[in-house]
């Protein structure tokens, strides 16, 4: 088992709150993509925080503002809508 540093409920409560992220940002995708396109995103408490179109000057700004920034969810936004076939 590999030991996280954090407790059963705070690991489910940080995984609740990345979720509810998550679902924000699908319910909210096309008007995200039409500002965001090509850019990361970082997703925290249900609104873009911040982004930029380098991941890794993206997660500096991060660590300025925020005290833990790997509770923040980050993505990157395609510019087209993605169709998947099954």
């Amino acid at each position: 088992m590999i030991e996280l540093g954090i407790d059963e409920e705070e690991l489910t409560r940080l995984t609740i709150k990345l979720m509810k992220n998550k679902e924000w940002l699908y319910n909210n995708y096309d008007d995200i993509r039409e500002k965001y396109a090509h850019k990361y995103v970082a997703i925290f408490d249900e609104k873009v925080l911040e982004s930029d179109n380098d991941l890794k000057r993206l997660k500096e700004k991060l660590r300025k503002k925020l005290k833990d920034p790997d509770t923040v969810l980050i993505e990157l936004i395609n510019p087209k809508e993605i169709t998947l076939i099954l």
